[in-house]
């Protein structure tokens, strides 16, 4: 199937539409920039049995800003 590019916004309502019609039960997003919506989206796939590999919010922040991650892991 076709879905919007990763930043447009109408591309995690796609994904969701597409896994419900198709039964999926296994998402594996692979684009950085799909990310972030899968992830904002992981309640709606999860209520129709999606299992999503993505990070929650919080950890994709840390890692997808560099600086972010940096400075995170200085002291460790």
């Amino acid at each position: 199937a076709l879905v919007p590019r990763g930043d447009d916004p109408s591309f995690a309502e796609a994904v969701v539409e597409r896994c419900a019609a198709w039964g999926i039960d296994l998402l594996v997003p692979t684009v950085e920039c799909e990310l972030e919506p899968i992830t904002a989206a992981q309640a709606r796939l999860s209520a129709l049995g999606v299992v999503t590999l993505v990070q929650p919010s919080a950890v994709l922040a840390a890692t997808l800003d560099k600086w972010a991650l940096v400075d995170r892991c200085r002291d460790v």
